[in-house]
């Protein structure tokens, strides 16, 4: 025989269940308004204020975590500057191919082989601002001393296995 309080418990998840599948349709079932302004359609080079003051946010932090000198600050600034005039333009290139991408599944006349093409396209692409992004890592990673490269690496968080996301353990 099944409990009140299994009864009570199935009740709620089924709750949960039908209330984040209905999230989830409407999320994917939304269409934007055409005069509504897209957030992922960034002027080149330019990020969202709320990204920007994120990212300034994340930066103050970690000068003070780690302690940085204010040369240390102000060449750590070059740095992302230099990294992100490279990185900028390669993303707007994976935006663009993305949406391309998109094109040609939607279209009736594309072939196999231009979808793959455009596929093989994004994935160089990824990699390059991928590999920038490392690169600019180990330039930064120059810049500390030794202590505080062990500060920064007791800081991060560990890595994920590639392709998985962390999701909260089920109770």
């Amino acid at each position: 025989m099944i409990s009140a309080r299994k009864i009570s418990a199935l009740g709620a998840l089924i709750l949960t269940t039908s209330g984040a599948i209905a999230l989830t349709t409407s999320t994917v079932f939304a269409q934007p308004s055409p005069t509504a302004p897209n957030p992922r359609n960034n002027t080149p080079g330019m990020q969202r204020p709320d990204r920007a003051a994120a990212r300034q946010g994340m930066e103050d932090r970690m000068a003070r975590e780690l302690n940085l000198t204010s040369d240390q600050v102000s060449r750590s600034q070059a740095l992302r500057q230099q990294y992100q005039a490279q990185i900028s333009p390669l993303e707007q290139q994976l935006r663009q191919a993305r949406e391309e991408l998109k094109t040609l599944l939607a279209s009736s006349t594309a072939t196999d082989s231009q979808i793959r093409n455009k596929h093989q396209q994004i994935q160089q692409l990824h990699q390059q601002v991928e590999t920038l992004r490392f690169d600019s890592r180990l330039a930064f990673r120059q810049l500390l001393t030794p202590e505080q490269r062990q500060l920064m690496a007791q800081r991060m968080p560990s890595p994920r296995p590639e392709g998985r996301r962390e999701r909260a353990p089920r109770s």
